[in-house]
C-alpha cells in the first residue's frame, strides 16, 4: 500500500504515534513477504491532538494526517500501528474513531477516496440550469 492520508475523530487522546511496517526492498526489487523482511518505522511521533491533556480542548476534533506530514514516504506499507497516549488521570477512557486510510494512486498522481466517485467527470460538466437546489460541502 502507498499511504496518502489517514483521517480519524479523536476521543480524548492527547498524543498519537503512527508506526508503519514496511516491506524491505533490495536495490528496487521487492522481496517476498516474510516477517523477517518487514521493518517497523515511526512516521508520526507524538502528534499533539489535545493542547492540554487535562482539559477538553481538541478532545473530539477530526484530524487528517497527509503524506507530506510524515517523517518519510509511506510506501510498501504492510501494517499500520496507532499508539495512543493520554497522560492525564482525568480521562479514564480514550480512543480514536472513524479511522480511514487512503491510498496514493501512483498511476494518476491523485488520491483514491470514496468521495471521488461522486464528482462530476471533467468531460461532462454539471448543467447548473437543471439544478433546483444546491448543497455546498466543505471537505
Amino acid at each position: 500500500m502507498y499511504l496518502q492520508t489517514i483521517t480519524f475523530k479523536n476521543y480524548y487522546t492527547a498524543f498519537l504515534t503512527v508506526r508503519l511496517q514496511r516491506r524491505v526492498t533490495t536495490e528496487g526489487v521487492e522481496m517476498a513477504v516474510d516477517r523477517r523482511l518487514l521493518k517497523w518505522k515511526t512516521c508520526i511521533r507524538n502528534m499533539c491532538l489535545m493542547p492540554n491533556p487535562h482539559t477538553e480542548n481538541g478532545s473530539q476534533n477530526y484530524f487528517s494526517i497527509s503524506r507530506d506530514q510524515m517523517l518519510f514516504e509511506p510506501d510498501d506499507v504492510m501494517t499500520v500501528r496507532l499508539i495512543l497516549r493520554q497522560p492525564s488521570p482525568v480521562w479514564l477512557t480514550f480512543t480514536i474513531e472513524d479511522i480511514k486510510m487512503y491510498e496514493c494512486d501512483h498511476d494518476k498522481d491523485k488520491v483514491q477516496g470514496p468521495w471521488l466517485s461522486q464528482l462530476t467527470p471533467p468531460e461532462r460538466p454539471l448543467n447548473l440550469s437543471d439544478v433546483s437546489m444546491m448543497q455546498i460541502y466543505t471537505v
